[in-house]
């Protein structure tokens, strides 16, 4: 039965009154019209709530009203679903001529929702007449709420509190509402406030709900954990020191958040606190003291000498570039098996100190580093360097027929070599001293004699023979302990013979044709020792004096007479003669010039030099002055100064044999690194770029003045020997001098009487005004270059008097008009001549590296070039006189 059958049933019960009935018989209300009174359809036992008053025909006594009406005071309906319940509305109506009387209600089976309206009834007779009367109507909604508990505060227990809630109170009046449920975590509540919701659901309505809040504490803040107090040392100047990590821990935040207030570390003291919040709101700190010293890693670690002791163990010297660091006290030299280690300490010294030693290097090979020290602290350790353990060994072949040799002679060398030859096969370097006397009184005699001999011994029984080839040993064994099989040969029986150039190449042909059988089937004194350890692929040549000049000259000979599987990369000369004029080529080629020289007092090795410029090589081409060294001290045999007399230096100007000797195991040791290893590049200092590492100065024993010409890889734009010189460069670009007292174009000897090269030259004075040499460059392409390069040597000039250097500007300007200049001071220096009694203009190299320039001007476009000038008119420098060159763009 549907809600409004229910209301209507219950109506059927009331009476009707009739006007008039004074037996008080019920009237007929007629059909339709429910008389009783207003019910309730909504409540629990559906009774009438207040009902209409019945009316007879006593209520028209009163007034002439045809019919009259009574509506209930008000119609409630309660416990209503929220879609709404159907209600009908009666009223009771009495006509007063005791008539039927048609009654009609608002609402009648209305649907209505919850809340408030205003029901009426007609009551109309049969004659039209009509009484109506209001009421209100209130239906209300199942009445169901929720009463949480109240809030709860507890202490946290961990990163989540277990909480116990009690349920909400439910009231219900009309029984439609279900067990209530909860949001809250069932893990748990963490630290803070949460609003728990309780929801029941309604039958036919929606859900009701209520909230009330847990909130757990924190009153512990989060525990740090930080470093005790520390040092640290800053290792190399761009090292950005942060503090080191540290933790924090909280009994109920499992990740507090951890700051400090110090990102990186000063030189000093430092105060770094760390702070801890944790999900309260609380903090905890910790403080850690940090020291920072400044200690940078030392650079340019080398191997500089290493000598084969009686014992048979090898001293190593390793030297190195002073670091930087305010707080550096000193050095630590360390050795290790391998490059990462274990390191053993071997030695500490001061601050001042550029080179180490190990007494007694163990083992086959080794490896070296230097770790700077700030006071009881490491600081930066440095690359590693190799090192071999040295052995000796050496062969006397008797009878050997050399070509150009008119007599059978002697093939004698002084073998050093690393002693584990499994690691190889390392590359030959083969050594060769000068013409010198081949007698001597006693082994320890200064003065030696010459004597003609067929082999490498004194012919005159009455001495003892000079061991020439024994005095280049100690750089033998230098070379050696660097990854090199190391000979040093005799040239005895060519000794004290004019000339024999072409001998003594033809001599090194032969020990390169015996050492072709060693590395490969072997042979006597060895058997199969070096069968396979000699790499004959990479070969250098030394020479001094006439040596120099004959190593020279094995690339012709080879050339002429070819070695299966022997390729000569590398040569240097020291002091060498140049009777023969031989020209290198195809080779990497340096040359020492010993400034002091009282023996090739002309320093013949730059005519040499000059000639191997001539060929479009790429490989490199350098020469170096040696400022203070005589001929001789490079070789520990020959023991008589030969500038004792002062004919070439002041005597007071030479450094000394052991200077010589620690400088040239320095300078060929980084000259070999950088010609015989397939794609190497001489150091910077070779390459005229840098001074003198201090490395080498320290184990020299003095502040070497080195001056470097050098050149590989190059365009040349002019070297004033082309067509059409000076005015047009090997480009096909004019030139122009303008502003100079002299401009003028000489080659040879016509450049002056001091002036030993084989080159053209630009003879450039001026006095005051500025003047400019430039060359032009038509658009040439830079991108492929390092360096703008050219050659200059300050002249003995009357406009130099009283100069120590040349200073000027070297400006390169492109196709467009932009220039850049940058002074020969920022990168180099120029010093006016050299200490000598006579001295010669030799050329030293300045490079201007493309960086420098596009520093200057960062616009500059380097890909397509106007012209390179060079210009005098910085201010001290006004006046003066030089010799200028080989201007090229280069490598």
């Amino acid at each position: 039965m549907s809600a409004r059958d229910l209301l209507l049933a219950t109506l059927l019960g009331a009476l009707a009154l009739g006007c008039g009935d004074d037996d008080g018989s019920t009237a007929d209300a007629g059909p339709g019209v429910d008389a009783g009174p207003g019910i309730d359809a909504g409540s629990p036992d559906g009774g009438p709530t207040d009902a209409a008053p019945p009316l007879d025909a006593a209520a028209c006594d009163e007034g002439d009203e045809a019919v009259v009406i009574a509506c209930p005071d008000e119609l409630v309906v309660d416990c209503a679903p929220a879609a709404g319940v159907e209600v009908a509305a009666t009223a009771s109506a009495a006509a007063c001529d005791d008539g039927p009387v048609t009654v009609t209600c608002t609402p009648d089976g209305d649907l209505l929702a919850p809340g408030e309206s205003e029901g009426r009834c007609v009551a109309r007779t049969e004659a039209g007449d009509e009484a109506s009367c209001t009421f209100p109507v209130r239906v209300t909604a199942a009445a169901v709420a929720l009463t949480c508990p109240d809030a709860i505060t507890t202490a946290c227990a961990g990163p989540t509190t277990e909480v116990s809630l009690d349920a909400p109170a439910v009231m219900d009046a009309c029984g439609v509402a279900g067990s209530p449920s909860s949001d809250g975590p069932a893990d748990g509540f963490p630290v803070g406030e949460t609003e728990v919701r309780f929801e029941a659901p309604v039958e036919g309505g929606d859900p009701v709900a209520c909230t009330t809040l847990v909130r757990v504490t924190d009153e512990d803040a989060p525990t740090v954990m930080c470093e005790d107090d520390l040092t640290l040392v800053r290792t190399r100047p761009d090292e950005v020191l942060t503090p080191p990590e540290a933790a924090a821990t909280d009994a109920c935040d499992p990740a507090p958040t951890l700051e400090v207030d110090t990102e990186t570390l000063a030189r000093g003291a430092n105060e770094v606190t760390w702070s801890a919040t944790d999900s309260a709101g609380r903090t905890g700190t910790c403080v850690t003291s940090i020291d920072v010293l400044e200690a940078y890693a030392p650079t340019g670690v080398r191997l500089v000498s290493a000598t084969l002791r009686g014992d048979g163990s090898t001293r190593v010297t390793i030297a190195w570039e002073g670091a930087g660091g305010a707080d550096r006290t000193g050095y630590a030299l360390e050795r290790a098996p391998a490059p990462g280690g274990p390191w053993t300490r071997i030695t500490t010294v001061g601050r001042n100190a550029r080179t180490a030693n190990d007494p007694r290097m163990d083992g086959g090979e080794r490896h070296y580093r230097v770790v700077t020290l700030a006071g009881a602290w490491d600081g930066g350790a440095s690359e590693s360097v190799r090192a071999y353990a040295l052995d000796a060994a050496g062969y006397d072949l008797r009878g050997e027929s050399v070509p150009t040799v008119p007599f059978a002679t002697t093939l004698y060398g002084v073998v050093r070599h690393p002693r584990d030859l499994s690691a190889g096969p390392y590359p030959l370097v083969l050594l060769l001293h000068g013409n010198h006397g081949i007698c001597r009184r006693t082994p320890t005699d200064d003065e030696d004699f010459c004597g003609t001999s067929q082999d490498h011994e004194c012919p005159d029984g009455r001495f003892v023979t000079t061991p020439n080839a024994e005095g280049l040993a100690y750089l033998a064994e230098t070379v050696a302990a660097q990854g090199y099989v190391a000979v040093s040969i005799s040239a005895n029986a060519m000794n004290c013979r004019n000339g024999w150039i072409g001998e003594r190449a033809q001599l090194l042909r032969a020990h390169l044709a015996q050492w072709a059988e060693y590395a490969t089937s072997g042979g006597a004194p060895f058997g199969g020792t070096f069968r396979g350890r000699v790499d004959l692929s990479r070969v250098a040549l030394f020479g001094h004096s006439r040596g120099g000049e004959a190593v020279a000259a094995v690339p012709a000979v080879l050339r002429d007479a070819p070695l299966v599987g022997v390729n000569v990369t590398s040569i240097f000369s020291l002091a060498p003669t140049d009777f023969d004029g031989y020209a290198p080529r195809d080779v990497a080629y340096g040359v020492l010039l010993p400034a002091c020289d009282g023996d090739v007092r002309f320093l013949n090795g730059t005519d040499i030099h000059d000639r191997s410029l001539a060929f479009d090589d790429p490989r490199p081409r350098a020469q170096v002055l040696f400022a203070g060294a005589n001929h001789n001290f490079f070789n520990t045999e020959w023991r008589i100064d030969d500038n004792g007399d002062g004919r070439s230096c002041d005597v007071s100007l030479e450094v000394g044999g052991p200077a010589q000797r620690g400088m040239l195991e320095g300078v060929f040791g980084a000259w070999l690194a950088g010609t015989v290893p397939t794609g190497a590049l001489p150091e910077a200092f070779v390459r005229a770029d840098a001074p003198t590492p201090e490395g080498i100065d320290a184990w020299a024993g003095t502040p070497l003045d080195l001056r470097w010409t050098y050149a590989a890889e190059r365009l040349r734009v002019d070297d004033l020997e082309g067509p059409g010189t000076p005015g047009t460069n090997r480009l096909g670009e004019a030139n122009a001098f303008s502003g100079w007292s002299t401009a003028e174009r000489c080659f040879d000897n016509a450049c002056g009487s001091r002036y030993p090269h084989e080159r053209g030259a630009m003879i450039l004075s001026w006095d005051g005004g500025g003047p400019v040499a430039s060359f032009g460059l038509g658009g040439a392409d830079g991108s492929g270059w390092d360096t703008v390069s050219m050659r200059v040597v300050s002249r003995r000039s009357v406009f130099n008097s009283g100069a120590d250097e040349q200073v000027f500007r070297v400006i390169l300007e492109d196709a467009a008009g932009r220039r850049a200049a940058v002074r020969t001071s920022d990168v180099t220096t120029v010093p006016h001549l050299y200490p000598h009694n006579d001295p010669l203009e030799i050329f030293q190299t300045v490079r201007v590296p493309f960086a420098s320039f596009l520093a200057a001007t960062p616009g500059l476009d380097r890909s397509r070039l106007g012209a390179v000038e060079v210009r005098m008119d910085v201010g001290g420098y006004r006046r003066g006189s030089v010799l200028l060159t080989d201007v090229a763009l280069a490598n």
